[in-house]
């Protein structure tokens, strides 16, 4: 049962529709962030929509939270990842001029921001046969 689906007031915010939209987007945005080439002005609103996203992300978490509490949303493996996942992109939101490629750690906190894409698979019917 999805409790989240019931809430009158939070219900569109963790939607899976509006979901796995802002996920796509994501993985658009980090994919077009990837080109060396890139011209700064594109990069700097690639990144801005980058943050957005984050910002999304976080939201999503604290309304689950206060929507099932802790106990609850804790007990779902998918809720722990999503909020890692989180927590791991923080860093690169706090400093996203660092050049990642000199910064290792920095470097593989940003590429676990892709990660959010697997979430996707959720949302698919017997997704867990299809990985086998």
């Amino acid at each position: 049962m999805r409790a989240h689906a019931e809430h009158p007031r939070f219900g569109a915010v963790v939607s899976d529709r509006v979901v796995v939209g802002v996920i796509a987007l994501n993985a658009a945005l980090l994919f077009a962030l990837a080109f060396p080439g890139l011209d700064s002005g594109w990069r700097r609103v690639l990144l801005a929509l980058d943050m957005a996203c984050l910002a999304y992300f976080a939201l999503e978490m604290v309304v689950k939270i206060r929507i099932l509490g802790w106990v609850s949303f804790w007990s779902r493996g998918i809720n722990r990842f999503d909020l890692f996942l989180v927590l791991a992109s923080l860093p690169g939101a706090i400093i996203p001029s660092i050049p990642a490629d000199e910064f290792s750690l920095i470097l593989l906190l940003r590429l676990s921001r892709l990660l959010r894409f697997v979430r996707v698979l959720r949302f698919i019917p017997e997704s867990a046969r299809l990985l086998e």
